[in-house]
């Protein structure tokens, strides 16, 4: 999906009207040109107006914040909501994961990793004959079917025109006047017309007039275009203005914002904090003077964010003012205490992963400057990052980072071991289970040596659930029980309780449903004590299927809801489709056919999407239960399965749940919209029947679509008519449909 944009765009017609014809005729178009001239807001622009008039879905990738080229398939894959599949390299998952329907992906901010996006960009081209491509870059990436086009600053008319309304943000209620437009003209042409020098002169006006902002730029707007060839690009024509900005910094605003240049992607107000050495009055005057972004969250904190520019800008200050290691050291120190407190929780490891999540490209900034200065360091956050990988599914991730730390040396303590075990469960899935036990065991040895007792049984633990999985039934329980011992005698709760679900695990195995069923309600009752979430949705999955082999159908539905629930609040996939599946096979001993053979084709369609591979053993008892829902469907059998696979997670989660999946409710003016868009109004006519203008119309249309997910009128129209037919309408908005 694109990114909401929260101003309207400006000008460039001529510009959209050359990119639109273009597209039409290569399938990768480069926008190149100088920091600053407008190529990311204009490649979005072309993106959501092509996207309005085909069937065609719209990416928006950001390789800013990745800082190494092996990074840009990961920047590609989290763009594109695509999973990671063990043993598949990520980039062929990805092309994979695009031959379904047309797509345009915005590839933006290419130009330090030029080589791996233009690689990327290939494999893509090649592998996907219905993918286009815009890139953003300050040199073209130089590949086969590639058509360059230079952004050129604005038009003066233009310029003015963004000057103006930006100006009118911070000073709502402005008006030039005949004189202040000489004013503005000057400025926006001092400013050499580039759209984020303009933006940073309007957001000024907060706390200046036009006059005295047009004559701070007197002897500031020093530009390098005719300077030493070797200054970076990206400050060529933005130096003067980010300098004038500086200068108005007090100490405390200037030191914050140098500062702040050392986070990738952003971070939140206590990280800012901390790391500049800072307090919250700062960091909101840097927000208020328009050099630090505000990013708003529906499901965590405010981020705050230097635009690229901006951010290379101010690590420059930094390098200069000496403060360049120290502030990196205080970054590597306060994601390193992040990612082991994280680590440390067993109960709100969900919550956990998402605030990890959050701070991805941080914590691999902090990777790599530990990896050059602080090697133990380096050890120390890998370790710690190993069970978010793990639970996440980065396994290509989490295996090359873990081994490069390994690969460094250092002492055989429990650090080390801590990151041979995370090494070893990433490599189960990712390179096999002979790799997964040799580093294992490795762990465990190390674990020994050193008297760490509960390194020990967790590494027991894991190496008994490898071993579980190639068949070796018997060494599996022999570890597992001594697991068990060692936490029992550490008198560890939440150890014992996991191992109690995979002795459980293990019985079903072995087709002992009697010991599988009281190991695991053991591990249930102990885990609901505890509040561990995961495990319990785990536990609940497995007692569920047991309960439909005895046909106890009151007792599965239970505890496989739940399980599902569950698992889709934790973002847990691999437990969603273990849900779906029980329930499809519920839905078949209760004659719900159709129900049935829908949540089947959707927890296929999951398990799919994230490479989960399942053993015959699995799949047999599911297909004998669904068998009388094929025979009694039929020839429609295939078709009711494929619209499972269809449903998506979101829809297959709250259809399992037995609810009609609704996106999001809608506003009554929504409603209004959407009920225009259903009987076949264009925008104009809208704008006429609300008394609004045309473009303000077409606002509300594309707003709709977006909230809905929808990438078309068509589309819209067709929900819309579900809606109504099922009489529902009122649950969608408010309760009624006024202006």
């Amino acid at each position: 999906m694109l990114p909401q944009r929260l101003t309207t765009f400006v000008g460039r017609n001529q510009e959209l009207d050359q990119l639109a014809h273009l597209l039409d005729e290569a399938r990768l178009v480069t926008l190149t040109g100088a920091g600053g001239c407008g190529k990311t807001r204009l490649a979005l622009e072309v993106a959501s107006l092509r996207s309005q008039t085909r069937p065609t879905q719209a990416y928006f990738v950001d390789l800013a914040p990745v800082a190494q080229g092996w990074l840009v398939a990961h920047a590609l894959a989290a763009g594109l909501a695509v999973t990671e599949k063990p043993q598949a390299k990520l980039l062929e998952t990805v092309c994979a994961a695009l031959q379904s329907e047309p797509a345009l992906i915005v590839l933006d901010n290419c130009e330090h990793l030029v080589q791996a996006a233009a690689e990327a960009a290939e494999a893509m081209l090649r592998g996907c004959p219905q993918v286009h491509i815009i890139a953003t870059s300050r040199e073209a990436l130089n590949i086969a079917g590639e058509t360059s086009f230079q952004v050129a600053p604005l038009e003066i008319r233009d310029a003015m025109r963004l000057f103006l309304q930006r100006a009118r943000l911070s000073r709502p209620g402005m008006h030039a006047e005949f004189g202040e437009v000489a004013v503005i003209q000057e400025l926006c042409e001092r400013l050499d017309r580039l759209p984020l020098a303009i933006e940073l002169a309007a957001g000024r006006l907060r706390v200046l007039p036009l006059g005295a902002v047009d004559g701070g730029m007197d002897n500031r707007l020093q530009l390098l275009s005719s300077g030493p060839r070797t200054a970076p690009g990206r400050q060529q024509s933005m130096r003067g203005s980010l300098d004038w900005s500086y200068d108005l910094l007090d100490e405390q605003e200037r030191n914050c914002f140098r500062r702040l240049a050392v986070f990738a992607g952003g971070c939140d107000a206590r990280a800012a904090t901390i790391v500049c050495e800072s307090d919250l009055d700062t960091l909101a005057r840097l927000a208020e003077k328009s050099m630090v972004m505000v990013v708003e969250s529906a499901t965590g904190p405010a981020r705050y964010r230097l635009l690229e520019t901006v951010r290379e800008y101010a690590a420059e200050k930094l390098a200069g003012a000496g403060q360049l290691e120290a502030t990196r050291r205080r970054h590597l120190n306060f994601f390193l205490e992040l990612a082991e407190t994280a680590a440390q929780s067993i109960r709100d490891q969900a919550l956990s992963a998402q605030a990890l999540e959050l701070d991805q490209d941080n914590l691999r900034a902090a990777l790599d400057w530990a990896g050059i200065e602080h090697p133990r360091l380096e050890m120390r956050l890998a370790a710690a990052l190993g069970w978010f990988w793990f639970v996440r599914g980065h396994l290509s991730e989490g295996t090359q980072r873990l081994t490069t730390a390994l690969s460094r040396g250092g002492d055989h303590d429990s650090v080390r071991a801590s990151a041979l075990k995370w090494a070893g469960s990433l490599a189960r899935d990712y390179a096999g289970s002979e790799a997964a036990q040799s580093l294992l065991q490795d762990s465990l040895t190390i674990s020994r040596e050193v008297g760490d007792e509960a390194g020990e049984a967790d590494a027991l633990l894991r190496l008994a659930g490898v071993l579980r999985g190639t068949g070796a039934f018997d060494s599996a329980a022999e570890l597992f029980a001594e697991s068990l011992s060692i936490y029992e005698r550490l008198n560890d709760h939440f150890g014992i309780a996991v191992l109690h679900f995979h002795h459980g695990l293990l019985a079903r195995f072995r087709g002992d449903t009697s010991n599988a069923r009281r190991w695991l309600e053991q591990s249930e009752t102990e885990l609901r004590a505890l509040g561990h979430e995961f495990f319990l949705a785990q536990a609940l999955n497995q007692l569920g299927h047991l309960a439909l082999e005895r046909g106890d159908l009151q007792a599965a539905q239970a505890r496989l809801e739940e399980a599902l629930s569950t698992n889709a609040r934790l973002k847990s996939n691999f437990g969603c489709a273990i849900a779906l599946d029980g329930l499809s096979a519920l839905a078949s001993l209760k004659r719900r056919h159709e129900r049935a053979l829908r949540l089947a084709g959707a927890a296929e369609a999951v398990r799919s999407a994230v490479g989960m591979k399942m053993s015959p053993n699995y799949h047999k008892p599911l297909e004998r239960w669904r068998a009388p829902s094929r025979k009694s469907l039929g020839a429609a059998a295939a078709v009711v399965y494929e619209e499972g696979r269809r449903l998506g997670l979101r829809d297959a989660i709250a259809y399992g749940l037995g609810e009609r999946h609704q996106p999001t409710f809608l506003s009554r003016r929504e409603l209004q919209i959407a009920e225009f868009v259903t009987h076949g109004l264009t925008s104009r006519e809208i704008a006429q029947r609300l008394g609004i203008s045309t473009r303000t119309a077409e606002g509300h249309v594309e707003r709709l679509r977006n909230k809905l997910g929808f990438r078309s009128r068509a589309q819209v129209a067709a929900w819309m008519t579900a809606q109504l037919d099922e009489s529902s309408i009122s649950t969608l908005g408010d309760g009624s449909l006024g202006a």
